[in-house]
């Protein structure tokens, strides 16, 4: 684990913000910070994760932890001028086949990217 406290990322990066579990990258911090960032917190955009609890009822062994499709749809909760857009992960190296991709798939990828396009009041 590399921690962050006391990093400040040169000048024109753009972020990517995944590490939501961490105090030191809180999306708080990450937003003071200002510069332009892609969100895909981990406990809300990363499909390769379970779609329902209890995991014992999915169709397909997966990473452990669990998000739903409401979940998925909580990504447009996260608002700030810096925010370029949102992306969905799919780490396919513990799926098996096509199958198991577009099962872990959908429908959160469309949560996802209705939650990326959908504008908040």
């Amino acid at each position: 684990f590399v921690g962050l406290q006391g990093y400040r990322p040169p000048r024109g990066a753009v972020l990517m913000w995944w590490r939501d579990w961490s105090t030191e990258a809180s999306w708080e911090v990450i937003k003071r910070l200002g510069y332009p960032t892609i969100l895909t917190p981990s406990s809300l955009s990363y499909l390769d994760m379970f779609q329902m609890e209890p995991h014992s009822a999915s169709r397909y062994q997966v990473q452990r932890g669990t998000v739903t499709v409401w979940d998925a749809y909580q990504l447009g909760e996260f608002q700030a001028d810096n925010v370029l857009g949102v992306e969905a992960c799919t780490w396919t190296e513990t799926l098996k086949d096509w199958a198991s991709v577009e099962y872990q798939l959908w429908p959160r990828l469309a949560a996802v990217a209705e939650a990326g396009w959908t504008a908040r009041a």
